[in-house]
């Protein structure tokens, strides 16, 4: 078999379902500039000569983890939504006679395409607001801009390493979906109905105590 095949199915497959795939990815970019932003502005040199640097500084990186959080959990299930919309056309690929590996690639190519151009387009996002998020955030706490635009190789590197992880695990997640269904499930898998949540009473009362130390 041709050693592009799997990319270029991969590709066409993104852009076949690209009305699923739009809302996705653009939720990546805007997370991935999102915590690209505060990470920066965590490290920005500028917060060590307003007032308060010490608390802005804290408040940043409490939201950059806050932000991390989000980006998991939220990432986590829009891709679900979309692997279950995909499940189909995974089912006619098997009984085609694609072995479920063959599907792993498949989803491995189109999870890198994904990851790259997310990545590559929030980075570029965060950068070019990090500089205007600076001046809001100075203007504010009313201090002065004692610093022009800022780029933080940290920033990248720690943003690229967090989204990497959980692209990974997003992944890793998707091949499990497969690997558990037979044909038959992946064929009407888009037409199941949400599973009827049920109540996590130590999640919840874990919550109502952050909520309570946070005030």
């Amino acid at each position: 078999m041709n050693k592009l095949f799997y990319p270029k199915l991969a590709a066409s497959g993104l852009k076949k379902n690209r009305r699923l795939y739009i809302p996705y990815l653009l939720t990546c970019i805007f997370t991935v500039a999102m915590f690209y932003i505060v990470k920066s502005l965590s490290l920005n040199p500028g917060l060590s000569d307003m007032v308060g640097d010490a608390t802005m500084t804290f408040t940043m990186k409490f939201g950059c983890v806050v932000i991390g959080l989000f980006a998991l959990i939220f990432l986590f299930y829009t891709n679900s939504f979309l692997m279950k919309q995909r499940k189909k056309e995974f089912g006619l690929f098997h009984i085609l006679g694609m072995e479920k590996h063959h599907l792993y690639r498949l989803i491995a190519w189109e999870n890198l395409y994904a990851a790259i151009f997310t990545l590559t387009a929030g980075l570029l996002f965060g950068i070019a607001l990090d500089k205007a998020m600076f001046l809001l955030v100075s203007r504010m706490i009313g201090g002065e801009i004692p610093l022009g635009f800022f780029l933080s190789p940290r920033a990248v590197v720690e943003t690229m390493v967090l989204f990497l992880g959980i692209y990974t695990l997003i992944f890793l997640n998707a091949l499990r979906q497969i690997k558990t269904a037979n044909p038959i499930e992946l064929l009407h898998a888009g037409n199941m109905g949400e599973k009827e949540p049920k109540a996590k009473w130590f999640m919840a009362i874990l919550g109502l105590l952050c909520t309570g130390a946070g005030y």
